[in-house]
């Protein structure tokens, strides 16, 4: 027991925690930020969310890689960086795993993707805001809840 308290606070990890202050930037802040909201919803990490609501905070190494290095932060941050399946003003429906709250969608268009950050952890998490051409209903569905409209092959006449 006494020798990890003598790791803890060895030069090697002094400087390490010195030199984490000096390496933090945009991307590392963007990425803690991101995790810290999602997990304000949830309860977890409750010690780490109240420390970083200060603009200022910048957390430690142990912190950070505790917040950010779980599967199911790096599941949000998967969704979160990975590119769009639909872009901008494509046309989409609502797919069979659907969500009751978007049973109403009869055809939709991507107006933004990245709207807010994702709830869930699972693939296709990213959160699409999506608006119902014939209603004009706006809703907020994540990527594996949509699929593209089939257009028709048939001109009418």
């Amino acid at each position: 027991m006494e020798r990890k308290k003598r790791d803890v606070c060895s030069e090697k990890n002094i400087t390490q925690a010195q030199q984490w202050k000096d390496t933090w930037n945009s991307e590392k802040a963007e990425r803690f930020n991101i995790c810290v909201k999602y997990y304000g919803k949830t309860g977890y990490f409750r010690n780490i969310v109240i420390k970083a609501q200060n603009k200022d905070y910048i957390p430690s190494f142990g912190e950070y890689k505790t917040l950010t290095g779980n599967k199911y932060a790096r599941g949000v941050l998967r969704g979160w960086f990975s590119e769009a399946k639909y872009e901008q003003g494509a046309l989409v429906v609502r797919s069979s795993l659907g969500s009751w709250n978007d049973r109403n969608l009869i055809l939709g268009m991507v107006l933004q993707s990245n709207y807010k950050i994702p709830s869930t952890h699972a693939k296709g998490n990213k959160i699409y805001h999506v608006i119902d051409l014939p209603t004009s209903k706006k809703y907020f569905l994540e990527e594996r809840h949509l699929k593209y409209a089939k257009l028709p092959k048939k001109k009418i006449k």
